[in-house]
């Protein structure tokens, strides 16, 4: 992927000791996107907290969407009942939801500012 300016990021603070649970969501989330969402599958980053953050904190994640698509098609969710039916995607939403140590905080980009 180029230098490009992601188009919505989402802060998502995760509970302390689930993030190897959070982490090995990852690859379901990859291969719902493939499936259900193919035109947007490759565009995602998900950046991991520095280790030496204090155990006490809430460790901070940062997912980072790119391309055109829109807020709906990130929709989790959605995403996983679309992919693995009514009670497996509701578990699986349940399940990385519950990892969560608050809401994830989502935000809109437009472009970057220039430098110059």
């Amino acid at each position: 992927m180029a230098e490009e300016t992601p188009q919505f990021v989402a802060v998502t603070r995760v509970k302390p000791g689930r993030e190897q649970e959070f982490e090995s969501l990852m690859p379901i989330i990859a291969a719902a996107h493939a499936q259900a969402r193919p035109h947007i599958k490759d565009e995602w980053r998900l950046l991991r907290p520095d280790r030496g953050n204090s155990e006490a904190d809430a460790p901070v994640y940062l997912f980072m969407f790119y391309g055109d698509g829109n807020l709906d098609d990130w929709e989790l969710r959605q995403l996983f009942l679309d992919t693995h039916g009514d009670d497996d995607g509701k578990r699986l939403f349940d399940q990385f939801y519950d990892c969560l140590d608050g809401e994830q905080d989502v935000y809109a980009f437009s472009g970057e500012v220039p430098r110059t």
